[in-house]
């Protein structure tokens, strides 16, 4: 059985699987720059939408990570 661990994400630490996330996630939508852009384009829009974000999650599966989850609540719910 496979156990996931979800855990705060730590953008220093984590950066590597969640980059890896990142690409793979936007790759099946065929966002152009996934596939052309340098991975320093892919860092930085990662970090950006981790800091615009209020929450940060990790899923990991034996130490790697196989998921990830950036979100923001809104500060005035209608």
């Amino acid at each position: 059985m496979i156990k996931a661990i979800i855990r705060p994400m730590d953008l220093k630490k984590d950066m590597d699987g969640a980059l890896r996330c990142f690409n793979e996630g936007f790759e099946k939508t065929r966002w152009p720059h996934i596939r052309h852009a340098g991975t320093g384009l892919h860092k930085d829009a990662l970090t950006f939408f981790y800091k615009m974000s209020t929450d940060h999650f990790a899923a990991e599966v034996d130490g790697e990570i196989c998921g990830i989850i950036l979100g923001a609540v809104p500060l005035r719910i209608k």
